[in-house]
């Protein structure tokens, strides 16, 4: 991996999505990076995965973003909850990882957009708290699924402390009541 000897990765996106539908693309390149997160890399690995998802295309190419929240996501959940709970620990935290920089990074683009312009833009479809409301039901519905309120817990946590303003989208779901 380029990036680990400090070389900035070259990765044509729209080739990538030409190529394979944009959720394909997306599961392929979680696949790819799952690896490199859990021996160590997962910094670089949420960057990558972040940088991916927050970039402004083309306004002809698909949002990957939302595609990833709501497509590509639930089926992520359904994948750790079927793998060794030493694997579902790493995959959880590296999905925590990349969902909390995601938004973050969506909701900073969205903000410097709004200052530069004057107008609110909508850059991936939805706006950041409208993706993040509808991440917070998914999960928030799956409640016999172990991993899903483990996001929830956590992302709850993360955005508690950094946003309390996207931490209300999880309150309005009852997540503190999740024990």
């Amino acid at each position: 991996m380029t990036a680990r000897a400090a070389l900035a990765p070259s990765l044509d996106i729209d080739f990538c999505v030409l190529v394979n539908s944009p959720s394909q693309f997306l599961e392929l390149l979680w696949s790819e990076l799952r690896a490199p997160a859990s021996h160590g890399e997962m910094e670089t690995c949420k960057r990558i995965i972040t940088f991916v998802l927050t970039m402004p295309r083309d306004p002809d190419s698909p949002p990957l973003l939302p595609v990833f929240m709501h497509v590509v996501l639930p089926q992520l959940v359904a994948m750790i909850d079927r793998q060794h709970p030493q694997d579902q620990a790493m995959n959880i935290e590296f999905l925590i990882a990349v969902i909390a920089s995601t938004f973050a990074a969506s909701l900073h683009l969205e903000w410097a957009l709004h200052s530069v312009t004057g107008e609110p833009r909508q850059v991936f479809g939805p706006t950041s708290a409208v993706m993040l409301r509808r991440v917070a039901r998914q999960l928030h519905s799956l409640k016999d699924n172990p991993t899903s309120q483990a996001l929830l817990q956590r992302l709850h946590s993360s955005f508690m402390m950094s946003f309390p303003a996207f931490a209300g989208e999880f309150e309005m779901l009852g997540s503190s009541r999740i024990s």
